[in-house]
């Protein structure tokens, strides 16, 4: 085991020995960690210090400086190399702004030599109306600031600009009106009564059409329908709400039906109560839960053994009140 860590010291010293020399180049601190990792992991060098001091750095010491300087070189590598990226960037941008400085002379310096041939072959694109063409002929030459150029060079460009503004228009126009097409045809089939959806489309079209009167008189009829039929409908959930709680003052919380069997357990129990064998008592089925003057009215389909011993199926209606039976019904007292 000694000699494969003696092994391991003289291989890996010798490789960041060697790494760290060539690394001095691009970043001196990060190469010259790494000849440190090295004189830490060598051998020789490590018997020549104890020779001279008489002490020797512990294995967990060496390791730990072994780590903090190999983090060092990666640090000192990393901002060498963002230098020397910079660096290149920079160099790159200069060399391109030295191109443009010498292509916009070689365009100054051109016009000046050919101004003539250019103005008048720009002035016939323009009298033909071929206004990109000047723009693409004139725009390398503006640095100049040629008066005449210029001129011709802003006619085309104000040109192009209200071609653009002319065409946007038109196609905003048809896509206003497609759009204001699509919007009716679905009208036609919303029924007058449906106040939010005609409301809705009504809306859209005010927004796309915002001149036209006639949508805009639609919308409001819509919206004011629709506001008086949410107050109503408001209203009506007030009133159901207020009889509710009334009757729920008057006769107690509505039965609930059971989940498992549609049964209610009033029922269930007062027909136990009643019945000639209570343990043979069962429900078939039951309604909703109605409510009359009386109180809660359910109705259940059920079974039970008679005086005589035989099954017998019977249907009755019951009206309940504050979680009892208080009065049975016959199937036919109520319809179902």
């Amino acid at each position: 085991m000694k000699y494969v860590y003696l092994t391991l010291n003289w291989v890996f010293g010798v490789l960041f020995g060697l790494t760290g020399i060539i690394s001095l180049v691009e970043s001196p601190l990060g190469g010259a960690c790494l000849i440190a990792i090295s004189i830490l992991l060598l051998p020789p060098v490590r018997n020549a210090v104890y020779s001279k001091t008489h002490k020797e750095l512990p294995f967990k010491a060496r390791a730990v400086s072994v780590f903090v300087l190999f983090v060092a070189f990666a640090t000192f590598v990393g901002q060498s190399q963002e230098r020397k990226a910079a660096e290149l960037d920079a160099q790159k941008a200069e060399e391109q702004a030295r191109k443009i400085a010498k292509a916009r002379q070689e365009n100054i310096d051109y016009f000046k030599a050919h101004k003539a041939e250019i103005i008048s072959s720009a002035s016939s694109a323009l009298s033909k109306k071929n206004y990109q063409l000047v723009v693409n002929q004139t725009s390398k030459y503006l640095p100049t600031d040629d008066t005449e150029l210029n001129e011709i060079y802003n006619r085309a460009k104000n040109a192009i600009d209200e071609i653009t503004r002319i065409e946007r228009v038109r196609k905003e126009k048809l896509d206003r009106e497609a759009k204001t097409k699509e919007l009716l045809a679905k009208l036609k089939k919303v029924p007058a009564s449906e106040f939010k959806e005609n409301k809705d489309l009504y809306q859209q079209l005010v927004n796309l059409n915002s001149d036209d009167k006639t949508y805009q008189q639609k919308f409001d009829y819509y919206s004011k329908q629709l506001s008086q039929q949410q107050e109503k409908e408001r209203k009506e959930q007030e009133k159901l709400k207020r009889e509710r709680e009334a009757r729920i003052a008057k006769f107690g919380e509505p039965p609930t039906q059971s989940a498992w069997d549609g049964s209610y357990y009033e029922v269930e129990r007062y027909l136990e109560r009643v019945a000639n064998d209570p343990d043979s008592i069962n429900i078939d089925g039951c309604t909703n839960v109605y409510h009359t003057e009386s109180g809660w009215l359910v109705g259940c389909d059920y079974r039970g053994r008679n005086g005589f011993g035989g099954m017998i199926r019977q249907s009755n209606w019951f009206t309940i009140i504050h979680g009892q039976v208080i009065q049975m019904h016959d199937a036919s007292a109520y319809s179902r």
